[in-house]
Formats: structure tokens, C-alpha cells, sequence
């Protein structure tokens, strides 16, 4: 069971179902999980094709929050609402007129259920979904193609210690669920983060409840099949990873007093851990997502109530200045597609929070 407190990811929303101990501020909820009235409204996650067409996605305190920047401002764009407490925890985007958004919902005290919606160039729709057992919560998104698509996230029955990481497929015609490993009897195990290069290569990372070891699978065209990780890591969870070429990253967070920030490179034959900045006032620092544009990196999360980006320069890692607007204030999610064009969102005192990099500076953009 993880000893440190998550407060969300692009997949947080649904941790507090799973194997997270302790009080979780409303940001790391699962809408499930909230009290009638509350109007706390975040983003988890966020995806662009270009400059000109990115999507982001979380919950607006009465179902699903979807947004969609035109290249000059971000504008609201309706989706269909399953409940008040359905809820994006993730999306990816192919180009302006395809991009999917994942999630869960439920109704009245039913478990939550996985939902994935599409976007088709002028409004989301519902997609039918594969059957799920128990409680299904779908995290983290990513699609390379109109034929090849992954979801990931968890389904069982976590009041039970049986939770199982899922993972799904689309084929250009239909989702189906596709065998992971990673899971053992009587604990609970979780994908967060999904990324693919190709069909033929795509990793996803999480947590599989063994006394908060992370988790890494990869899939090779056939299968998913769990790669080892340094030992060094035992006692952490990664939140987030990216995959461009041959480049391929994984963040998280590493258990301790305070916990800290956790970056891991993938060699072309192993996984190494990668020293990061890591903040240690007000309670530690975490990391919950990456993004790769060339051969720069962006990671991003939060330190101590104050929001947290690093870069990777292809040499090291380092913090860079981020917009904090009056906290507590965190990001979520963050995509790249340029060395001059990036975004990030999250939270910040319960409202949605995207800033933007410019090419020289981080800043906030009305949301």
C-alpha cells in the first residue's frame, strides 16, 4: 500500500479508489467520491497535435470538463455526461479532428465504470467499452494512429485488496481488453500512464501494490510482457511516461521523509534512474506526468502547495520557473509539440489551472 500521499496525475482522479492511504485532497478524488455541492473544478489531463489544436480534459464539478484551445484561446466544448460524477482522467489527441478522452462514472452507489469518449472533429460521443468486473477506471490515454489506441488503468474490487491493472484496445473498430500482467492476489494494482511509438511498441507504467513497488510493462506487438526496474526504486510509484523515437521517460514519486521526485530513463536495454531536482519544503515534491518534444523533456507535478516543472536539456534535469497562482497549486498533465510549445494543467485553489511555454517562459492562459 503506498505510505505517502498521492494528490493526483492525468490518472489521479481515480488513486483514492485503489491502494492510496491516508486523507487525499479533492483534486486526487475520483468524482465518485465527492460530497454532494462540492464545485471543486480541475484538469487531468492534456494532448496536442499541433500548435493549433489541444485538448484538455478533467472534471467540472457536475460531470466531465472538456476543453479545446483553437490556437489563440481555450474554449469549453459540451460531452456527454454518463452522471454528475463522471470524470476525464486522461486524453490523447491525433489531430484536430480526432482525440479521445478517457475516464470512469458512476450512479448513485454503484461502482464506477470506465467510460472513453471521442472526439470527431465537432463534438464527443460515447464509444462502447468492454466489460469490466467489479469497479473499472480507466487513467491514462494514448493513440498513434485511427487503428491503434491504448487505455489503462484498474478493475476489481479494491475494498478487497484485488484490484488488477486493465488494459484496452482500439483496433479502428471496437475496444477490447487485452491480458496485463502486474497484478498478484490480495493487493491492489494499477496503470496510471500509457505511452505508444508505434503498434508495435508502447509502455505503460503504474504501481502493483506490492509494498509500493513501481511497475513497468512493455508492448513488444504480441503482448504486454513487466520489465525490471532499478532496485534503487522499490518504495515508489511512477505516475507518468513518455515515448518519442527512441527516447522513452518515466516519473513518479519515491517514499520518504519527505517523499521526493522519481525520473527514470530507458537505455534501449534497461530502465536507470536519472538525478532530479527534487524540493523538500512544505512536505516534499512530486512528479505525475512527462512530455518529450525533440530532445528536450518536460516533467511536471507539484512542490510542497506550490506547482513544480523540470526540463531535461539532454544532459541533466532542472526546475524551471512555473506560474503558482495562490495554491494549493498543482499540474497534472503536460504535452509538447515544439521547442517553443507546450502546456500544462492541474489545479490551483480548486479551480482549473493551464499554463504555457512560450519558448522562453512558463505562463498562465485563462481556462
Amino acid at each position: 500500500m503506498n505510505g505517502f500521499i498521492v494528490r493526483g496525475a492525468s490518472a489521479a482522479a481515480g488513486i483514492t479508489l485503489l491502494a492510496v492511504s491516508g486523507a487525499l485532497p479533492a483534486a486526487a478524488q475520483s468524482a465518485g467520491g465527492h460530497a454532494a455541492g462540492v464545485t471543486r473544478t480541475w484538469l487531468n489531463g492534456v494532448a496536442a497535435s499541433s500548435g493549433r489544436a489541444a485538448f484538455a480534459v478533467g472534471y467540472s464539478g457536475n460531470g466531465p470538463l472538456a476543453v479545446k484551445w483553437n490556437g489563440r484561446s481555450w474554449r469549453p466544448v459540451s460531452s456527454p455526461s454518463p452522471s454528475p460524477n463522471a470524470i476525464f482522467n486522461g486524453v490523447a489527441a491525433l489531430s484536430a479532428g480526432q482525440a479521445w478522452a478517457v475516464g470512469d462514472f458512476s450512479r448513485g452507489q454503484d461502482s464506477p465504470r470506465i467510460l472513453i469518449e471521442r472526439w470527431n472533429g465537432r463534438t464527443w460521443r460515447r464509444t462502447p467499452t468492454p466489460g469490466v468486473p467489479g469497479v473499472g477506471q480507466l487513467l491514462g490515454v494514448t493513440a498513434t494512429s485511427p487503428r491503434n489506441a491504448w487505455a489503462v488503468g484498474s478493475s476489481g474490487d479494491p475494498n478487497n485488496g484485488s484490484t488488477r491493472t486493465l488494459i484496452v484496445h482500439w483496433n479502428g473498430t471496437a475496444w477490447k481488453r487485452v491480458p496485463s500482467p502486474g497484478s498478484a492476489r490480495g493487493v491492489n494494482a494499477q496503470l496510471l500512464s500509457v505511452a505508444a511509438v508505434s503498434a508495435r511498441d508502447a509502455w505503460a507504467v503504474g504501481d502493483s501494490g506490492l509494498t509500493t513497488q513501481n511497475l513497468v510493462l512493455h508492448w513488444n506487438g504480441t503482448s504486454w510482457k513487466r520489465v525490471p526496474t532499478p532496485s534503487a526504486t522499490r518504495g515508489a510509484v511512477l505516475n507518468g511516461v513518455a515515448a518519442s523515437g527512441g527516447a522513452v521517460w518515466a516519473v513518479g514519486t519515491v517514499s520518504g521523509s519527505p517523499y521526493g521526485t522519481l525520473i527514470l530513463q530507458w537505455t534501449g536495454h534497461q530502465w536507470i534512474r536519472v538525478r532530479s531536482p527534487s524540493p523538500s519544503a512544505d512536505g516534499g515534491s512530486q512528479l505525475y506526468a512527462v512530455a518529450i518534444t525533440g530532445m528536450t523533456a518536460w516533467a511536471v507535478g507539484y512542490a510542497g502547495s506550490r506547482t513544480l516543472i523540470e526540463r531535461w536539456n539532454g544532459t541533466a534535469w532542472a526546475r524551471v520557473p512555473s506560474p503558482s497562482p495562490s495554491g494549493p497549486d498543482d499540474l497534472k498533465d503536460v504535452t509538447a509539440v515544439s521547442a517553443s510549445q507546450a502546456w500544462a494543467v492541474g489545479e490551483s485553489n480548486g479551480k482549473t489551472l493551464i499554463v504555457r511555454w512560450n519558448g522562453t517562459a512558463w505562463r498562465r492562459q485563462a481556462s
